[in-house]
């Protein structure tokens, strides 16, 4: 991996790309703040660049892991709703599905 020197780096904040991710790394006070560019919710810190991108890595699997559950429990909710024979609540009619032209 690559070492960092805080002299490279004269902005607030700047991108890092390192092929499976995009990230926004602010330093403050001694830590690096990381976003996920591309992943929504994506955010964790390191005292160092190198430790924030690990870090950022980590946590963008255990996201991803964590959507892939909750869709999963979703579906398998769904299944079991229409077994039970309840579908999805009705939708309401509005008033343009009831006037005919």
């Amino acid at each position: 991996m690559r070492k960092f020197d805080k002299s490279m780096f004269k902005s607030k904040s700047f991108t890092v790309v390192d092929g499976a991710l995009r990230l926004k790394v602010t330093p403050s006070d001694g830590w690096y703040c990381v976003e996920g560019l591309d992943i929504k919710g994506l955010v964790t810190q390191g005292r160092s660049i190198e430790e924030a991108i690990y870090m950022a890595h980590d946590a963008a699997e255990l996201l991803a892991d964590a959507r892939a559950e909750m869709a999963a429990e979703k579906v398998a909710e769904r299944k079991a709703r229409a077994k039970a024979g309840k579908s999805a609540p009705k939708r309401r009619q509005t008033r343009r599905q009831t006037v005919k032209a």
